[in-house]
């Protein structure tokens, strides 16, 4: 930890800004230590020559910057290369970093928009050419994140006739093929990079990333420790402590936490704050319960300051369970399967991730072919109401279970694999994310309750008796609710029908019960039945993002415009109101000419926290085409069809706006490309 009287040292040196022209001789000795990865020196170095923030010139602030942000100062690195780009707006490097500061800081869209009015700034010399690549790179990179791969690898072709021994390019490639599921491809791109260039420190940071991508932790363990050993990297040391920590290696991890304070004396604000919560937790894991309540202090989370409070109490002892269900990375849209197979492989029953996809998936997955699945492949499948006490009970039994968290727009599927009490969490093992992750318990229940949280344990036949004494909470209406949602799905509707009128006789409030109601309205097409059911879900559950959305789709249906408008001008003023009702009312606004300057505001603010949102870009397409910008509106339109890509309508509209562009060909290209990939799970992509 940084004393005072460093941090006092570094903002004097900092606050006193003469201009400081550093010398080509200086930024190749800088540059040559940060190849190295020895930054701490490089920043020595720097220091003797003056504040960086009053370095001129845009080579020299772009150096400047790199040293800033692998030394736990991102701010001030993107601070640094924003003022590049302004004193040169026409070299290739600084536009290359300022264009990738916004793409970090705005996303991809606002990244894209930038890039189209960029030209490649001229000039032969080394960092001119690493510029132009590295721009290249970044829209390979913006169009990857779009999922539009085949333009993705356009622009790397494109990066690689500049420099294809470039170790950069390969880092490039293996995030594409992250992107593109493509796991042990992308392993062996990061891997490729190592080959050009010995201990490139990106290049074993990406592999260390694929190794754990793949399960491979320990081989990622041992890469990141002798990599923190050769370089002088705050992210190379914060990779390996927070792996340190996932592996329950806390010793380490203190010694690679207290590692990184001692490397960097221009840590900003968060990264202290992050880095202060992460001893706070070793601490605790540790048992040093003093020392984790003296840093549980030091942060500003009230979360935290209760926690230092209860470890603070005589007798304080804790019960951690962390069950072993290891990690198995997602596909796009795949966290059902994967979580289904990381817990078949917990209990020594393979299941290859892949194959459950197939079965089970297309554009996400029904909560009832999941337990479906698992009732045919030999499982027990007891669904029920998420809490702490039934999280408890299953887990001292060693029974971990899956879990849904419902958003307004979508749902996830993970599993639940341990509790600690003293910490009121529970540990969560998410099919995207390789760190175990803890969520405490009673506002993550509380922010959940609409769905429940639905969970499901699940175990093999012949360990059943871990489930039969068990009274889980609203297990038996969540067996009926499967029952019903089963018969619908084979379109038996008098059995659905009986079934609910159990459940009616049951729980006739319920929310299950409430549940089954919409699922037999939506099966009969029957919108004012359905309307009235959201009613009364909205009267238990008024903060109910899926089932405002719902709702509104009924009154669009039932042509009630005036009680559409009425109802998204009052969720848009909420404070915490979800993005999906900016653009909404931005599309009902733009059937009037007369308000599509108040759409385009809606639909912007909507963009901004979510420009890969397939139905804002959608929505964005269509003003944009009205306002006879078509080029643009095209782009968008294609954006749309990529993220999502098992949806039709985005398809058409793409195909339709490039057909008006004359770009008929490229557009059934994509057409043709897209039936390939997914003609073989529906027959829509060949209709369209």
């Amino acid at each position: 930890m940084q004393t005072a009287q460093e941090r006092r040292r570094v903002h004097n040196l900092f606050a006193q800004k003469p201009a400081v022209a550093v010398s080509a001789q200086d930024l190749i000795k800088l540059r040559d230590l940060y190849e190295r990865g020895l930054v701490r020196q490089a920043l020595d170095l720097a220091l003797t020559l003056g504040p960086l923030p009053a370095w001129t010139g845009a080579r020299a602030q772009i150096m400047a910057g790199r040293v800033a942000g692998n030394l736990g100062a991102p701010r001030l690195g993107r601070w640094l290369h924003f003022r590049a780009y302004r004193s040169a707006p026409q070299d290739a490097q600084a536009q290359a970093y300022f264009a990738a500061t916004v793409l970090e800081q705005r996303g991809p869209l606002a990244a894209w928009k930038l890039l189209r009015l960029l030209e490649e700034g001229p000039g032969e010399d080394e960092a001119s050419r690493d510029g132009r690549q590295y721009l290249r790179c970044l829209r390979a990179r913006v169009f990857a994140l779009m999922r539009d791969f085949e333009r993705a690898e356009e622009w790397l072709k494109r990066a690689e006739q500049i420099d294809p021994l470039s170790p950069w390019l390969w880092t490039e490639r293996a995030h594409l093929f992250e992107l593109e599921d493509r796991y042990e491809e992308g392993l062996a791109a990061a891997r490729h990079s190592l080959e050009l260039r010995a201990w490139y420190r990106p290049g074993v940071q990406s592999t260390a990333h694929f190794l754990q991508l793949l399960d491979r932790d320990d081989e990622a363990l041992e890469l990141l420790e002798a990599a923190a050993q050769r370089f002088e990297s705050v992210p190379v040391l914060t990779q390996l402590a927070i792996l340190q920590i996932d592996l329950e290696k806390f010793s380490n991890a203190h010694v690679s936490l207290d590692a990184i304070a001692a490397l960097s004396p221009i840590l900003e604000e968060d990264y202290t704050e992050w880095l202060t919560i992460q001893r706070a937790q070793v601490a605790y894991y540790c048992g040093e319960f003093d020392a984790a309540a003296r840093f549980a202090r030091q942060t500003d989370y009230a979360y935290f300051q209760k926690f230092a409070d209860r470890i603070s109490q005589p007798g304080a002892a804790r019960r951690r369970v962390k069950l072993s269900v290891n990690f198995v990375r997602q596909h796009h849209q795949t966290c059902a399967p994967a979580t289904l197979t990381a817990i078949s492989n917990f209990w020594n029953l393979p299941a290859e991730h892949l194959a459950v996809a197939e079965i089970i998936c297309y554009d996400g997955t029904p909560a009832h072919s999941e337990r479906h699945w698992a009732e045919q492949n030999g499982w027990i499948a007891r669904e029920f109401t998420v809490t702490w006490e039934a999280a408890v009970v299953l887990l001292n039994r060693g029974v971990p279970f899956t879990l849904v968290t419902a958003e307004a727009t979508s749902a996830h599927l993970q599993a639940v694999i341990g509790y600690d009490d003293l910490r009121g969490t529970l540990i969560i093992r998410d099919p995207y994310q390789y760190y175990a992750g803890e969520a405490v318990a009673e506002a993550f229940l509380q922010h959940y309750r609409a769905r429940g949280p639905r969970g499901m344990a699940l175990v093999p036949k012949a360990q059943a008796h871990l489930l039969d004494d068990l009274d889980l909470p609203d297990a038996a209406l969540f067996d009926r609710l499967h029952a019903l949602q089963r018969a619908l799905f084979q379109h038996q509707r008098a059995e659905a029908q009986i079934v609910f009128q159990q459940m009616e006789a049951d729980g006739p409030k319920h929310r299950l019960t409430l549940s089954a109601k919409r699922s037999l309205a939506s099966y009969d097409q029957n919108t004012p039945a359905l309307l009235a059911c959201l009613n009364e879900l909205l009267e238990q559950f008024p903060d109910d993002g899926t089932s405002q959305l719902a709702k509104l789709s009924c009154l669009r249906e039932l042509s009630r415009r005036e009680d559409r408008l009425s109802l998204l001008e009052k969720l848009c003023a909420e404070p915490e109101a979800d993005p999906v009702f900016w653009q909404e009312f931005a599309q009902e606004l733009r059937a009037d000419a007369r308000e599509h300057e108040a759409a385009a505001h809606w639909l912007r603010r909507a963009l901004r926290f979510r420009p890969t949102d397939a139905i804002n870009l959608g929505g964005f397409a269509d003003l944009l085409w009205l306002q006879r910008d078509f080029e643009q509106a095209v782009e968008m339109y294609r954006f749309a069809a990529c993220l999502d890509d098992k949806k039709e309508q985005p398809a058409r509209s793409y195909f339709s706006a490039a057909r008006h562009l004359k770009q008929t060909q490229q557009a059934l290209q994509f057409l043709q490309q897209r039936f390939e990939r997914f003609g073989g799970k529906s027959g829509w992509p060949a209709i369209t």
